[in-house]
């Protein structure tokens, strides 16, 4: 349930951070669209496909300040809530959070860090390094470039073939660094980012809590 994985573009040039995390929030919601809800207790609900015992997720307010998720998908914990009156809040809360900021945010402070939080995806690497060398020309005058274009060309070329061989992303931003230093000192503000993406686990999980909501305003609507 929670897989995802994306062609690239068909210049092979990758796709881009929001392409692929489009494409996987897709994927979740389609996964989720037939689930029903049943509350286990205050603050506590379970969603699941009807008739079947398969892809439940418990959700859960934890002391009006944060919402956990888990069940037959990975867990994930969203912090903090401030002012909560019901537990209902924290639901909508989260319901319609960006995964690739505020939903990562709160995640990533629930969760005691980015470790659960992010992943690496190699077709995002090999769009941002194509990306990155595109701004690094526009970066420099022109003067400046035609002196470094040839090496740093080639030092991009060679973390993307990096990429493409196997190369964990984090192994490959290694060695990019250790290859393009001298030629951007400043690379170290970039270098983290290439190939991150939030984490399927968190776009699951944020899946998960949108469909709770759906169901609780659906219920909400037919008490009236």
């Amino acid at each position: 349930m929670n897989g995802a994985k994306n062609p690239m573009n068909e210049e092979g040039n990758g796709i881009s951070d929001r392409q692929w995390v489009g494409r996987c929030v897709e994927l979740a919601r389609e996964a989720f669209e037939t689930h029903v809800m049943k509350v286990v207790g205050p603050g506590h609900w379970r969603i699941k496909r009807p008739n079947r015992q398969q892809f439940w997720t418990d959700i859960v307010v934890m002391g009006n300040v944060g919402l956990a998720v888990w069940g037959d998908i990975d867990g994930m914990f969203f912090a903090y809530y401030s002012g909560a009156q019901r537990p209902e809040q924290l639901v909508h809360w989260m319901a319609k959070a960006d995964p690739c900021s505020y939903g990562r945010e709160k995640a990533s402070i629930g969760s005691g860090g980015p470790e659960l939080v992010d992943e690496y995806v190699d077709e995002v690497a090999i769009y941002d390094l194509h990306e990155r060398l595109e701004d690094a020309q526009n970066e420099y005058d022109e003067e400046e470039w035609e002196k470094i274009k040839e090496e740093y060309t080639d030092a991009i070329h060679s973390a993307i073939e990096r990429v493409q061989y196997g190369d964990s992303i984090p192994l490959v931003h290694m060695s990019l660094h250790d290859d393009i230093q001298e030629l951007d000192p400043d690379c170290w503000e970039w270098l983290g980012g290439i190939g991150r993406v939030p984490s399927v686990r968190l776009i699951y999980a944020l899946a998960a809590v949108r469909r709770l909501w759906e169901l609780i305003t659906e219920q909400e609507e037919n008490n009236r």
